[in-house]
């Protein structure tokens, strides 16, 4: 079975609450976590008129035992398109929130075989343990600085307005 280790709380949320080119801001997401070696899904996509929501899995293998995982769900609430030439410019209420989790096992090589198993979960505990503690640590701080990446995106928004 896939073991999961977050690394930040299940979830932090950002919201935002104003106008917002919405391509704009799909590639700056993009982008940051392309250049950060995250290879991204893009799970679900849908809405109405006046809302939706996307939710983008980012995935960067850093060994055959262990991934980072970046969920990004973002909703929107009572959207209004800003004018009829820029289609990707809305003003509407905004959330995005993210989880970051290490996922081990994720190939499920070491679940099927119990006695397998037992020796990574003790090399891993004992042995690999500082290996480990850094993963966790540099999960946490590449979400930490995404997720500031959007706080700044949107106050600089904010106070271009």
């Amino acid at each position: 079975m896939v073991e999961y280790d977050y690394a930040v709380p299940p979830e932090i949320t950002i919201g935002y609450e104003g106008d917002l080119d919405l391509k704009e801001f799909y590639e700056l997401l993009k982008s940051w976590l392309k250049n950060k070696g995250f290879f991204l899904l893009e799970k679900e996509h849908h809405g109405t008129e006046d809302k939706f929501k996307s939710k983008i899995d980012a995935l960067r293998k850093i060994d055959e035992y262990t991934k980072y995982v970046i969920k990004v769900t973002i909703t929107s609430s009572n959207l209004k398109q800003i004018s009829k030439k820029d289609k990707n410019s809305y003003n509407g209420e905004f959330k995005v929130a993210l989880e970051s989790y290490l996922e081990k096992d994720y190939e499920e090589r070491y679940e099927k075989k119990p006695l397998l198993k037992f020796f990574r979960s003790v090399y891993g505990k004992f042995i690999e343990r500082s290996r480990e503690e850094h993963n966790e640590k540099e999960l946490k701080e590449i979400t930490t600085s995404f997720y500031n990446e959007i706080k700044a995106y949107f106050g600089l928004k904010i106070t271009s307005e």
